[in-house]
């Protein structure tokens, strides 16, 4: 009869993602046990435990991990069988914040988390501001070129739409997770829609209300052109892309990560729609206070559905009608 003998060993999940490496000691009669050393993962790539088997029993030192990457259990097992634990109380269920943003972090990888967030606002939120700052300070500037000034605006949405989906990936959680699932078409047109229409009731009323902290550049001597089609069609181009990259921002990934930061649904809800709103002070302060407005409302949309697609839409929307007031096609009044 052949002598046992150590070999390697992988698992996989049903998707293909690798679940385990271990070693294994394969019998005469060809029967197999862990012996050696133990590694697995959550589904999402994160580790799960690592430690040693000696036949079939854990030994020394063992490590576990939750999904989120939050160590769990960090211990020493011993060679021999132990009495068992007196059973343990079932797991409380999670609160609401829980399921909405995952499980509170701390230790290194809070840390991580928070430099995270700080990068996405460097990126993103940031340079809006300061280019918002200069469009305030140089109102009395030409406008410039319509189809030059939305090809601009189309690649830096872009870019940061691309940079936030890298985030989004890297984190392996899943865009889901972050309100990006697989759209539902009929359904997301009609809630996005109907948020439309609530929008920019809101948007009228609060205008009209708040149109004297507003801050209007001089009208030109002359009557611009009307836009033309390419004009139109980049500019749709551009004000899709910038949705994206907003709703992403603002209200798929801030309000995730804040809210398990803070597990503050006033925080979560409330700071991104107060960011959004400051990168518009070039409107002034009637701007600032009415896209703040607004962001709360994009906030609440997300919130209800748990998915950004009505929001994007809706965001489009009412981006595209306000430019077709500016254009003279829609009289708001």
């Amino acid at each position: 009869m052949s002598e046992p003998r150590l070999e390697k060993r992988q698992d996989f999940y049903p998707n293909g993602s690798l679940e385990a490496e271990r070693s294994v000691r394969v019998e005469a009669d060809g029967s197999e046990v862990n012996h050696g050393s133990y590694t697995r993962w959550h589904q999402n790539g994160v580790k799960a435990e690592e430690g040693r088997f000696e036949d079939g029993v854990r030994v020394g030192r063992w490590r576990s991990w939750l999904d989120s990457g939050r160590n769990f259990f960090d211990g020493d097992y011993l060679p021999h069988p132990q009495p068992q634990s007196p059973p343990q109380p079932p797991p409380s269920s999670p609160s609401a914040m829980e399921r909405f943003a995952g499980l509170p972090v701390e230790g290194p990888a809070r840390r991580a988390l928070v430099l995270e967030v700080a990068a996405v606002l460097a990126v993103f939120w940031l340079p809006a501001l300061a280019s918002a700052a200069t469009l305030l300070a140089q109102s009395d500037s030409p406008a410039g070129s319509l189809l030059l000034s939305e090809i601009n605006q189309a690649a830096s949405s872009f870019g940061a739409f691309a940079f936030l989906a890298f985030v989004v990936w890297k984190s392996g959680e899943g865009f889901a997770a972050f309100g990006l699932g697989r759209p539902r078409i009929i359904l997301d047109l009609v809630v996005g829609f109907i948020a439309f229409l609530i929008l920019f009731e809101i948007y009228v009323r609060a205008l009209t209300h708040f149109y004297g902290l507003y801050e209007t550049p001089p009208m030109p001597e002359e009557q611009p052109p009307a836009p033309t089609g390419l004009e139109m069609a980049v500019l749709g181009v551009a004000l899709l892309l910038n949705s994206l990259a907003e709703e992403l921002a603002m209200r798929g990934y801030l309000m995730r990560r804040l809210g398990q930061l803070t597990q503050s649904w006033f925080v979560a809800l409330v700071a991104p729609a107060v960011l959004f709103g400051c990168y518009h002070m070039y409107g002034g302060a009637g701007h600032v206070l009415v896209t703040s407005l607004l962001g709360l409302v994009f906030g609440l949309l997300y919130w209800l559905t748990r998915r950004l697609w009505p929001g994007i839409l809706c965001h489009t929307l009412y981006n595209m009608t306000l430019y077709a007031i500016d254009f003279g096609f829609i009289d708001w009044r």
